[in-house]
């Protein structure tokens, strides 16, 4: 037990996330801010719902943070409209951000509209008069992103009305005290962005404050607090409160822990004591070499290494301006732990490529989350330390051997030691944001979740000229011998192929039979594209359903269907080929992905950068126009950046906003899984560091036998898929849209159609 209020005591601030993606940016400026304890807890937690007033007399005062639902629906805020609820002697000073900021308002009897044009990452001046949370900052440019505004009906005096703003309140709010407006917006008219209660302790604001680009948001921040703790010194000493059970005293997540099922060792628990079994954590640590290798590709690499048509995650950002690292994760027989998880049968399975699949019935995708994070943690940071090595006081490397030799020393400048690569399905983000999934996915070939445990990497730094060869496993050191060799022999093409330690030798595939391989194979292919007339009225309909007033925008997505047939002793398109062919003839490609794991193949040409952290665990990340600062995830190790990643998905940029309105609005009109395509790939190191994109360019191949059908002949026949898509508005043209759409699915389909046209 403690006294909040006696001298030296820290405050303790429970912050209201409402699972926004960019919790992390604004727990970070409060932590910058103010000298008080945080401690987060989700808007959805049904152990605060249920134990409300008890957790509020733990804590001093309240934030409540942004997200995409709505304040006038009680099912989407949760507890929030609760804390306008308090009595009195409870009240506490609260501080609403967007969501918050709007629950506030239509609490006090305020209206919440839709704008005429959504604020999408605008920036705009802000107006004020200098006072309250806005007293000393001057020049206020604030960025928004919102689809409503708050409407407190006209002031009592329409003499104080001066070019659409007032400062008082009205005779449908008299509880609300205009703060600040937002008075460029030259189609909205001007928009309410700021206001507080005028005799509680309550202030909102539409903007967000931690953005980079909403200047002196940390005056703001501290001017609420100067005020919060105004009125606390004003009520007078707090009764000292028991701690409640559960509720961390710093920063942290309430009821964040493991699954029961997964504790009890239903699934989870035995897969993690499986890779330890193969990983002998005892002796776990990274072994690693460093090469200078300027100019080598990567595809080139993974060729040389024979690899190509085993399981294997390639990340290629060569030659992209803004990509610095390839990372090649390369399964290891009888070694390589792969998971997958279905949507529709909440179906896990996992087990080592090579051997039988293990399987375990879950209860929800949450539990695959925790999973996941739970792997990815599955080395202890003391095994890499930092300690004084054989190798730096200069004792014999021969006598003592290559490990006693490389312990204590990292890669610091590789972004991945090795661990969980894969993608996560459309389907696997819309089920996580709550999205009841459509009947049709029960159907897919293809698993929502997809991953490999990577003991052995290759990473190719494309800035520095250096290329690392790592790997998990004990005494692995031949491989790593090995690679070097390969990597010597193609710095020096004059060499002869080397031999390895098992006295096999490595070779180059040909490029060019590989294509000619590949355009024998497909030369076949029936190409079923969407019908226009089909996806224009789809269209419409989106813009039935944003007329109504739910979601700004939509993305509208469909399908081609490529079917290849087999002669009796074919064996199907060669995807790596496949994947060389998109990547062909582009002098600056995007970042591109091959992957080949548990029966599934993904060959793509684009991919869109969504989230990353590092092994400090600082998140830069960007979606739908508005960018993270890039501030620690509240140090809790991997789970901070797998939660950024949870609130990600699906990505806003291929749904709309409201993310699960939107979602479901799109279920109903495309009536079919996305599957991987508008999904993400990367990667999650067992260290913590993390970095996943979003596949919006790609052909994927569900199934590797070659399916039989009798109405084309004796012959199997295999099926690619390549999604694409457009964003529609109430404005947009249902036949510009479908030419959008047409437009993105070409370039993939030109590797079919058209194989080896540059």
């Amino acid at each position: 037990m403690r006294s909040l209020d006696t001298p030296g005591g820290r405050r303790r601030i429970l912050f209201v996330d409402a699972l926004d993606p960019f919790t992390s940016d604004l727990v970070d400026l409060l932590k910058q801010c103010l000298q008080a304890d945080l401690t987060v807890v989700h808007a959805d937690d049904q152990t605060v719902n249920s134990n409300f007033v008890e957790i509020c007399g733990v804590f001093d005062a309240v934030v409540i943070g942004p997200g995409s639902d709505r304040p006038t629906n009680p099912n989407d805020i949760g507890f929030i409209s609760k804390f306008w609820e308090l009595e009195e002697a409870r009240m506490l000073p609260v501080l609403g951000i967007c969501l918050g900021f709007q629950s506030l308002c239509h609490s006090h009897g305020a209206e919440v509209t839709k704008l005429q044009h959504a604020d999408d990452g605008l920036i705009s001046k802000t107006a004020h008069r200098d006072t309250d949370i806005f007293s000393g900052i001057r020049d206020f440019h604030a960025k928004s992103d919102h689809a409503f505004h708050v409407k407190l009906g006209q002031p009592m005096n329409e003499n104080e009305i001066t070019d659409g703003v007032h400062w008082e309140p009205t005779a449908a709010c008299p509880s609300l005290e205009p703060l600040a407006w937002n008075i460029g917006d030259n189609v909205n008219g001007p928009v309410l962005m700021a206001a507080r209660h005028t005799t509680k302790p309550f202030w909102g604001v539409q903007f967000y404050p931690e953005s980079i680009l909403s200047r002196s948001g940390k005056e703001l921040v501290k001017n609420w607090w100067k005020g919060a703790e105004a009125w606390l010194g004003q009520r007078g000493p707090r009764t000292p409160k028991e701690d409640v059970k559960g509720v961390p005293t710093s920063v942290g997540y309430l009821n964040e822990s493991t699954p029961s099922r997964v504790r009890n060792g239903q699934g989870g628990s035995h897969l993690v004591e499986e890779l330890h079994k193969v990983s002998e954590p005892d002796n776990a640590f990274l072994r690693w070499a460093k090469h200078q290798a300027a100019g080598i590709s990567p595809i080139d690499l993974l060729e040389a290494l024979s690899h190509t048509q085993e399981e294997v995650v390639f990340i290629d950002s060569q030659n992209h301006i803004a990509g610095r690292y390839s990372i090649i994760g390369l399964a290891t027989p009888g070694k390589t732990m792969r998971i997958t998880y279905e949507t529709s049968t909440r179906l896990l399975k996992y087990g080592f490529n090579g051997g039988n699949m293990s399987s375990t019935q879950l209860g929800s995708i949450e539990e695959v989350w925790q999973i996941l994070q739970g792997v990815s943690g599955l080395y202890s940071s003391h095994s890499q330390g930092d300690e004084i090595t054989p190798l730096a006081i200069g004792l014999d490397i021969s006598r003592l051997g290559m490990d006693q030799c490389i312990r204590g020393h990292s890669p610091t400048e590789s972004p991945f030691w090795g661990g969980l690569m894969g993608y996560i399905s459309y389907e696997a983000g819309a089920e996580t944001a709550g999205v009841d999934l459509h009947g049709s996915c029960a159907a897919s070939d293809v698993p929502d979740i997809n991953f490999a445990f990577i003991h052995r990497s290759i990473i190719i730094d494309h800035a520095n000229g250096e290329i690392y060869t790592q790997t998990l496993l004990p005494g692995d050191w031949s491989w790593i011998f090995d690679v070097g060799r390969i990597i010597k022999s193609m710095t020096h093409p004059s060499t002869s192929p080397p031999e390895t330690t098992n006295g096999a030798v490595y070779s180059i595939l040909p490029g060019v039979q590989a294509r000619n391989g590949l355009h024998e194979v497909i030369a076949e292919a029936l190409v079923q594209c969407p019908s226009e007339m089909e996806y224009r009225a789809k269209v419409l309909r989106c813009q039935e359903s944003l007329a109504s007033g739910d979601p700004n925008r939509l993305f509208l997505t469909d399908e081609s269907k490529i079917t290849i047939p087999h002669p009796p002793n074919g064996t199907g398109v060669d995807g790596w080929a496949l994947y060389k062919e998109l990547r062909h003839g582009d002098p600056a490609p995007p970042p591109g992905a091959f992957l080949r794991l548990s029966g599934v193949v993904v060959a793509s040409s684009g991919l869109e950068h969504l989230v990353s952290w590092t092994r400090r665990h600082r998140c830069p990340a960007s979606s739908g126009g508005r960018v993270a600062q890039g501030g620690d995830l509240l140090d809790q190790g991997p789970a901070r950046g797998v939660q950024a990643l949870k609130l990600l998905l699906p990505p806003d940029s291929m749904t709309g906003s409201p993310k699960k309105t939107s979602c479901e609005i799109l279920r109903d009109i495309e009536e079919r899984p996305r599957g991987v395509y508008s999904g993400v790939l990367g990667y999650i190191d067992i260290r913590g560091a993390g970095d996943f994109a979003v596949v919006v360019r790609a052909a994927v191949r569900g199934s590797e036998i070659p399916n039989r059908s009798p109405e084309m002949g004796t012959c199997g026949f295999e099926t690619w898929r390549v999604g694409a898509g457009a964003a529609i508005t109430v404005r947009s043209r249902d036949d510009e849209r479908f030419l959008e759409m047409e437009s993105a699915t070409s370039h993939v389909l030109a590797a079919f159609v058209h194989p080896g046209k540059d």
